[in-house]
């Protein structure tokens, strides 16, 4: 994990000695990919018995989200995730999981330097999964339920737009309400996570527009480049003025 976080932050101060931080009024766009796979032999515990049991897990995520930087300082918008998850052994049984979540939330934004900036986001959203168990027989659970997610983070601009962000965690609670299939009863699931130093997430974000932005409505414009135009046009029309004299 260590070489991860210094790799993105030598990265980052190459190619970011002039980049710029966020600006107010841009529009933000960020999200992360992931995709991992994992195998196991399933001890049975017998003793002398040497049945394994192999297993797969299979996991794929997808978090988007896009917001609207309406002070120097605070972004408010809509952030959204996918994740599911295939587990198998084998045996003729596999288990399916499929978690939906989306909702608003607000970041809050510090720039360290023209390089590397601090943020912390809240997300309040709507959860909705099931769980789906393959066999003879298929049987699928589902959930509705709420969370609330808080997280730092570190983003690294690359240029006057695209940053790197990467984080290590964060606390999140979630309630979830069971719909158990076959059964009548439905159950209530909550959960606390403290997830600082157990988990690495990397991102990318994109900063679009801004009101003091250098390519903002597709032009270039440089400090004081307003006052010398204004001071040619000036000059222009007073000899104008003058040959007309003539």
């Amino acid at each position: 994990m260590k070489k991860i976080l210094l790799s993105i932050i030598a990265a980052g101060t190459v190619v970011t000695s002039q980049a710029q931080a966020p600006k107010e009024g841009s529009i933000l766009i960020y999200g992360n990919v992931g995709i991992s796979t994992q195998r196991s032999d399933l001890d049975p515990g017998i003793a002398g018995s040497n049945s394994y049991t192999e297993s797969k897990t299979t996991r794929f995520d997808l978090n988007p989200g896009i917001g609207y930087q309406f002070l120097p300082n605070w972004t408010v918008g809509v952030n959204f995730g996918l994740s599911t998850t295939k587990y198998n052994d084998s045996s003729v049984y596999a288990t399916r999981y499929r978690d939906l979540n989306i909702g608003p939330f607000i970041r809050y934004t510090k720039n360290l330097n023209k390089t590397f900036f601090f943020y912390e986001q809240l997300n309040l959203n709507y959860l909705n999964g099931r769980r789906l168990w393959e066999g003879g027989v298929d049987v699928q659970d589902t959930y509705n339920g709420f969370g609330v997610n808080w997280y730092p983070a570190i983003g690294v601009s690359v240029n006057d737009m695209v940053a790197l962000n990467f984080s290590i965690g964060g606390l999140g609670y979630t309630s979830k309400k069971w719909d158990i299939d076959g059964s009548p009863a439905v159950r209530t699931e909550r959960e606390f996570n403290f997830t600082f130093g157990q988990q690495v997430n990397v991102g990318v974000s994109v900063n679009l527009g801004g009101r003091h932005g250098k390519h903002c409505c597709g032009g270039h414009m440089e400090p004081g480049d307003d006052m010398r135009h204004n001071g040619k046009d000036s000059k222009k029309e007073k000899d104008e003025d003058e040959d007309d004299d003539k």
